[in-house]
C-alpha cells in the first residue's frame, strides 16, 4: 500500500536565523536520493528549526547548527573556594579534547562527534567570580541563586560579551556557570538549606529579565545552565566527568527532558527507557533529537522497501515511517535506529552511570521509536508551566513556518508563539494535553510490553529488535487502537532481516 508524503523539493541550506558564519559546519548539500520504495532526504527544518520555536516564546537560545563562542563562569560560592585542581577541571571539561578527561568526553568533543562536525562549542573561560555570599546567604538574599550570580558575574565580568552573541540580539547565545560549593545531591550540609534540591542543583533556565535591558554593544546573560563542581567528580579519582554538563547543553540548544519529572507525584513512567543523553544523561543523542537539532537527514519510507542503515553513533543513518511526513523533526512518526556499543555509547554500556544504576544494552539492535514532536500554537505560558495553545499546526504550516502570527484566547487578542506539543512528562505538556499519555519520545519495546513504568527499569538488550523479530503497529499494544497519536492510521509492518554492529537491514511493507 503506497502512502502519501508531503515531500517538500530540495532548497539551498543557509543558516538559520542566530547561527554561526562557519559554513564548513552547515548541513551539506547533497542532490536527491530517489530509492526504491523509499527517499535519502537532502535537508531537514529548512525553515523552522528549534532556535525558530524557541525564540517565539521570547526565550531564543543557541542554534545547534554553526560555531559559537560560550561563555564559562566559574562562580566561586563564599566558604568554597576553587583548588587550582577545580579550574584545571573546568578547563580541561569545557574546552579540552576527550583524553585529557581520563574517562570520557569533554563538552565540545561530545557535541562535534553527537552532531557529526555539524556544532563546534568553542568555550572561553572567565577569570574566577566572587560571590561574597554563602550558600545559606544566597538563599536568604534571592528566590533564585543561579539568576543572582549570572548577574552579579557579569558586572564583574571585563570581557567584551559581543563575541557571545552571534545574531546580535543583545542576548549572549549561553552562559555555563559552574559553582563551587557541593549541590543539594552530594551534601548533607546543602541538602539541609535545600532539602529539594531547588537551587543547588544541575539545571537549565534563562533570564526573563534580561530582555528589558538587552543591548547589542553589550550582551546580557540570558540563557544559561547552573552546576556544580561536585558532578564533574561522579566518576572515579583522576578523571573528569562531564555527563551532566554535556545533558544539560542539550537544554541550551532546545531538548526537553524525556525522563519523567512527575514521578514523585504520579508513579514512575519514562516511556524513552533511560537509554540516551537526554534521559539519563547518558550514550548518544537519539535520532529523534538529532533531527530537531538538524544533525542528519533520515530514510523516509514511501512504499514497501527493503533498507541496510548503519551505525547511528557514527552515521547518522535513521528510517523514518509516518503516514504524511512535513520534513521536518516536529512530526508524528516511527523512527528506526541501529543503536551498538561503541563510540559514544561505549563507556556507558561497559560501566554503569552513577545516576542511572545500570549500564546501556551491551550488544548492537535496532531502536524502534514512536516520535510525536508535533508543534501547536497558542499565547505562550499564561498561567502556570504549560503551554496554553489553540491547535496543532498543519504540515504546510510547519514546513513552511507560516503559521498563524496570532491567536484569540478567551476573546483577547495574543502574538502566538510555538512549542512541541507532547512531552514525557505532564507538566511540561501543552494544556489541551493534559493528562493524557501524549509522549514526545517513546522506545517501542521488541518484547511487545511495557515496563518502564516502574522504578530503576532501564533499556537493555531486549528492548531492542535483533535478526528475525518483526513488528507490527496494528497490533501493538504501544498505539492505542492501532493507530498514531494524531488518529491517523499506519498498517506497516517491518521485519528485521538482520542485525549486526555493522548494519542492519529491515524490511518494511504495508498491509
Amino acid at each position: 500500500m503506497k502512502k502519501t508524503l508531503l515531500l517538500l523539493p530540495a532548497l539551498l541550506l543557509v543558516a538559520c536565523k542566530g547561527e554561526g558564519s562557519s559554513s564548513s559546519l552547515s548541513t551539506p548539500e547533497t542532490p536527491p536520493i530517489e530509492l526504491d520504495g523509499y527517499q535519502k532526504a537532502t535537508s531537514i527544518n529548512d525553515n523552522l528549526t528549534l532556535f525558530d520555536v524557541l525564540s517565539s516564546q521570547s526565550t531564543p537560545n543557541l542554534p545547534s547548527i554553526g560555531e559559537y563562542n560560550v561563555l564559562v563562569l566559574p562562580i566561586e560560592i563564599k566558604g568554597y573556594p576553587f583548588s587550582d585542581e577545580d579550574l584545571k577541571t573546568i578547563e580541561i571539561a569545557t574546552t579540552g579534547e576527550a583524553e585529557e578527561t581520563n574517562y570520557w568526553e569533554t563538552l565540545p568533543s561530545y557535541y562535534e562527534k553527537s552532531s557529526y562536525g555539524r556544532l563546534a562549542i568553542n568555550c572561553e573561560i572567565a577569570p574566577v567570580i566572587n560571590i561574597d555570599k554563602t550558600p545559606a546567604e544566597l538563599l536568604n538574599t534571592t528566590d533564585d541563586p543561579a539568576a543572582y550570580c549570572l548577574t552579579e558575574a557579569l558586572n564583574q565580568y571585563q570581557g567584551d560579551t559581543k563575541k557571545f552573541d552571534s545574531n546580535n540580539d543583545g542576548l549572549i547565545d549561553a552562559t555555563i556557570m559552574i559553582y563551587s560549593c557541593p549541590d543539594a545531591g552530594h551534601s548533607k550540609e546543602i541538602a539541609a538549606l535545600d532539602p529539594y534540591a531547588d537551587y543547588f542543583w544541575a539545571y537549565t533556565y534563562f533570564n526573563g529579565e534580561a530582555l528589558e535591558y538587552k543591548d547589542p554593544e553589550d550582551p546580557v546573560g540570558f540563557y544559561y545552565f547552573w552546576s556544580s563542581m561536585e558532578f564533574f567528580e561522579d566518576a572515579g579519582a583522576g578523571q573528569i566527568d562531564c555527563h551532566t554538563i554535556i545533558h544539560e547543553f542539550g537544554h541550551i540548544l532546545g531538548a526537553d527532558d524525556y525522563y519523567d519529572a512527575d514521578f514523585q507525584t504520579n508513579g514512575y513512567d519514562n516511556p524513552a527507557g533511560g537509554s540516551i543523553m537526554m534521559d539519563c544523561n547518558v550514550g548518544d543523542m537519539d535520532m529523534a533529537t538529532k533531527l530537531l537539532y538538524g544533525w542528519s537527514e533520515p530514510y523516509v519510507v514511501t512504499d514497501d522497501s527493503k533498507i541496510t542503515i548503519q551505525p547511528a553513533e557514527s552515521s547518522g543513518d535513521c528510517i523514518l515511517i509516518a503516514d504524511s511526513w512535513n520534513g521536518t523533526g516536529f512530526d508524528e512518526f516511527l523512527l528506526l535506529e541501529l543503536y551498538t556499543p561503541t563510540g559514544l555509547n561505549e563507556l556507558d554500556s561497559k560501566e554503569a552511570y552513577p545516576d542511572l544504576g545500570n549500564t546501556l544494552p551491551s550488544q548492537a539492535g535496532v531502536k524502534l521509536w514512536h516520535v510525536d514532536n508535533r508543534l501547536v500554537y497558542g499565547p505562550g505560558f499564561l498561567d502556570g508551566m504549560n503551554f496554553q495553545d489553540v491547535a496543532y499546526l498543519t504540515d504546510e504550516q510547519t514546513s513552511s513556518g507560516d503559521y498563524p502570527k496570532y491567536c484569540r484566547v478567551d476573546g483577547k487578542m495574543y502574538t502566538s508563539g510555538l512549542a512541541i506539543a507532547a512531552s514525557n512528562s505532564d507538566y511540561a505538556r501543552c494544556v489541551s494535553l493534559l493528562g493524557q499519555d501524549v509522549f514526545s519520545l517513546q522506545l517501542v519495546q521488541a518484547g511487545g510490553e511495557y515496563t518502564f513504568n516502574k522504578q530503576s527499569v532501564y533499556t537493555t538488550d531486549s528492548d531492542l529488535f535483533h535478526t528475525g523479530d518483526s513488528f507490527f503497529l496494528s497490533s501493538s499494544s504501544f498505539f492505542q487502537n492501532g493507530k498514531l497519536n494524531n488518529g491517523a492510521e499506519l498498517p506497516v509492518s517491518i521485519h528485521f532481516d538482520s542485525v549486526t554492529d555493522q548494519g542492519a537491514t529491515i524490511s518494511i511493507s504495508y498491509e
